[in-house]
């Protein structure tokens, strides 16, 4: 039986019952009439607790209050029958037995509420960490209980606990014997009052396996390792080995004397530490527990933060030092200083603070793994080269290809051509003579006449109209053209416009046989809404009803050009399979053919993918001082007609005659890369072209299959990959991409430039930045996940 002096005994009662796990009931007339008695019974039942009545005298069943009826009391009044009392006492324990922990836990969840309650809800009272845990699954299992359920106090009190942040840390860790257990309680309870929080093994709900974890994690998150010094305590191997742990994270030790000691059989660490004695001021407690919270209030940032930087350390251990739970910006640059001040302060850091310090510090330098960088330089390369193949990037390419072949220098006139211009002041002459006012075309049959005869008496290689006369020539012109085996006429195919319309083509002349005719038709890029020229459209199918020739006018005049010099033509047309089964070669020059293997058009275009039907080249313009008009002499038809053009610039020529008035009908202008051109000046270009290549060892433009293209989008890709890996700061890293896209264009200027070679660079352009965007955020998501 416990009595207490000098405290209400009402309260002493109610803790009593606070701290019980059952309370057990002694049912007779006198503690059922007993006010003392009911009072007690009234709190243990406001509490949930567990009521165990045992009947031990003989009373009136009436006399049992209501609350006692419903439950099943032990009878301990039979004492004549042999073994009763035996059995009743087994009774009893097996039911103190049964669900011992759940009521366990009942209790000291209740009791540490009620404190937080009492003392006016003190935050250093809250659950924590394995506490809280299992204060949660008891929680759990009380909702479903249907007797002794929680109370409304325990339950807030546990939500409130979880309201707290995970692995706070703790002011003090207590370490006492449990000899000195009413001590190292009052001393718990007073440090609580001071808002201290503390780990205190009597208040853990621990048991078995986990109190050894708990007790060195409560250790770790503790700011000051508080010993109470006294016989037993020094003597406890329990008390060592705390010792031990705490000397080991490098905890502030503080310590009490409690009981006087032995000097010499303290732990070395508590040795060196001058002990706060509460002997003094005659045993006061307040009095030297000031002492005490001053000593653990020195230096708190310092020693704070020695406890979080252990607790952050311990935690990226325990996660296999993922980089992910490393210090990052502030909180790294606050850690250095701390770690600055460490010098000359106590506690000193850890070994396992110093390497997260370290490997927080290496984080900003961090770099992803080179198997990654490939894996992301590979993934990039083939999503350009599906976007390349799709067409996707057709557009960027061909406005880069543009600026490219703009950068290439000027080159002389080619003196193999006369252009013979139809302007408009020689139309208007020509509309003022009486000759030449008869006619159906653009220009006068008898000016016309007049213009093959002027020019045939000095011998021309070929002579040739960029525009159409599909109708029967009147008075000598018909003869003429039929005998000037060297004149060249042009038809046009049909063709379907962007509304899905057919237009129809155009015939030859009529004089003309097929033999010396060839198709004017150009293929057109429509960027803008402007008729592009890039290509060389150089043969396709045979139109019968209106342009009944494979080949173009510029293949037509340049293969008799070249024939004639004794240069063999060989057909890129397989007779039998009516294909193009192989190159166009002439003598040992190769005019390659774009068909979608290479180079910046797709066959596969989503946009367009007839885009390379029929035999193509690229055109390389020649350009005289960055105009491709001046690609050749150029004179006025009226200089023609009036015989003013000396014979030297005519004999052997290839004489092209074509509308340069923008004003007339027949005359036709295209957007090149070097600005809008006449019909009649691309055609020339096209000639040119195919005559420059053979005769004087100009190379055409080229470009490479994917075989090459491929590996050289990848080697930027991993170039763009490699800057963004091996540079750290952001401003070193936008200079090195920028100078590697410098690089990339430089390479695919001069190879354009001293080569022809049109190599991608679009594809490899976004590869190496994709890549090295990749790279950029994997890295950071190393570095600060």
């Amino acid at each position: 039986m416990l009595t207490y002096l000098g405290t209400d005994f009402q309260t002493a009662i109610h803790r009593g019952i606070e701290e019980a796990d059952n309370l057990v009931f002694l049912m007779s007339e006198s503690s059922l009439a007993s006010k003392y008695c009911q009072q007690e019974l009234t709190y243990a039942l406001s509490l949930n607790k567990r009521i165990i009545p045992l009947l031990i005298k003989s009373v009136n069943l009436d006399q049992i209050p209501q609350e006692l009826r419903n439950i099943q009391f032990i009878d301990f009044t039979d004492e004549e029958e042999e073994g009763k009392e035996s059995a009743d006492t087994d009774n009893l324990i097996n039911i103190l037995y049964q669900d011992a922990a759940y009521h366990y836990q009942h209790k000291l969840i209740l009791t540490k509420a009620l404190k937080w309650e009492r003392q006016k809800r003190n935050s250093s009272i809250l659950l924590r960490n394995n506490d809280l845990r299992n204060a949660e699954a008891w929680l759990k299992v009380a909702k479903l209980k249907a007797q002794q359920l929680s109370l409304p106090i325990q339950e807030e009190f546990i939500t409130e606990s979880l309201k707290q942040p995970p692995n706070a840390a703790l002011d003090v860790f207590v370490s006492y014997s449990n000899a000195d257990a009413d001590f190292a309680r009052k001393l718990n309870d007073t440090l609580q009052i001071q808002n201290k929080t503390t780990w205190f093994d009597q208040e853990s709900i621990i048991s078995g396996s986990e109190f050894a974890e708990e007790l060195y994690k409560g250790i770790e998150l503790s700011n000051n390792f508080l010993f109470i010094i006294s016989p037993n305590s020094i003597s406890s191997n329990y008390c060592a080995t705390e010792v031990e742990y705490a000397v080991k994270m490098n905890k502030r030790i503080v310590t009490l004397l409690y009981l006087p000691v032995d000097i010499n059989s303290l732990h070395p660490a508590l040795a060196k530490v001058q002990w706060i004695d509460f002997r003094k001021h005659d045993g006061d407690f307040l009095t030297n527990f000031g002492e005490l919270t001053r000593t653990l209030d020195a230096d708190p940032n310092y020693v704070k933060n020695h406890t979080r930087l252990l607790i952050k350390a311990k935690e990226w251990e325990q996660q296999k030092r993922d980089d992910s739970f490393l210090l990052r910006g502030k909180d790294l640059a606050a850690s250095e200083e701390w770690l600055k001040e460490s010098e000359n302060k106590q506690p000193s850091p850890t070994n396992l603070q110093l390497e997260y310090l370290t490997a927080s510090r290496a984080l900003p330098y961090r770099k992803i793994k080179l198997r990654s960088l490939l894996l992301t330089s590979l993934g990039t390369t083939i999503f350009v080269f599906i976007a390349r193949l799709l067409g996707l990037m057709q557009p960027l390419e061909l406005a880069a290809y543009d600026q490219v072949i703009r950068l290439r220098p000027s080159e002389p006139p080619d003196e193999r051509f006369l252009m013979v211009d139809v302007d408009p002041q020689s139309i208007d002459t020509m509309n003022e003579n009486p000759k030449y006012q008869q006619g159906r075309g653009s220009i006068a049959d008898a000016a016309l006449d007049d213009l093959l005869k002027n020019l045939s008496q000095h011998q021309p290689s070929v002579i040739s109209l960029d525009f159409i006369r599909n109708f029967p020539a009147e008075g000598s012109l018909g003869k003429r053209l039929r005998e000037t085996t060297n004149f060249i006429a042009l038809c046009k195919n049909s063709y379907i416009n962007e509304r899905g319309h057919t237009i129809p083509g155009f015939k030859h002349a009529p004089e003309v046989p097929l033999t010396r005719v060839g198709f004017s038709d150009l293929v057109e890029e429509d960027p803008q809404g402007d008729r592009f020229i890039r290509r060389h459209y150089m043969m396709q199918k045979a139109e019968p009803k209106y342009c009944n020739v494979q080949e173009a006018l510029s293949l037509v005049i340049a293969r008799r050009y070249l024939e004639a010099q004794g240069h063999q033509y060989i057909s890129p047309v397989n007779p039998e399979t009516k294909k193009y089964d192989q190159n166009m070669v002439f003598r040992n020059t190769v005019i390659p053919r774009l068909f979608g293997n290479g180079s910046g058009y797709s066959a596969y275009s989503v946009f367009n993918k007839a885009q390379l039907n029929g035999y193509q080249t690229m055109l390389k313009y020649r350009v005289y001082q960055g105009d491709a008009d001046r690609f050749a002499p150029r004179v006025n038809i009226l200089d023609v007609l009036n015989n003013k053009v000396p014979a030297e610039k005519i004999k052997n020529r290839i004489i092209l005659i074509g509308f340069t008035d923008r004003q007339s009908r027949q005359a036709d202008y295209f957007n090149t890369p070097y600005g809008d051109v006449p019909g009649v000046t691309l055609h020339g270009q096209m000639i040119s072209q195919i005559l420059s290549a053979v005769l004087d060892n100009r190379p055409l433009i080229w470009w490479w299959t994917w075989d090459y293209e491929i590996p050289w989008i990848f080697g930027w890709s991993l170039v763009g990959g490699i800057v963004c890996w091996r540079l750290n700061r952001t401003s070193h890293v936008i200079i090195g991409m920028i100078g590697s896209v410098v690089v990339l264009y430089i390479a695919c200027v001069v190879i354009m430039v001293s080569q022809s070679g049109w190599v991608p660079l679009i594809p490899p352009a976004l590869s190496l930045i994709i890549t090295g965007r990749g790279v950029i955020y994997l890295t950071h998501r190393l570095r600060n996940l």
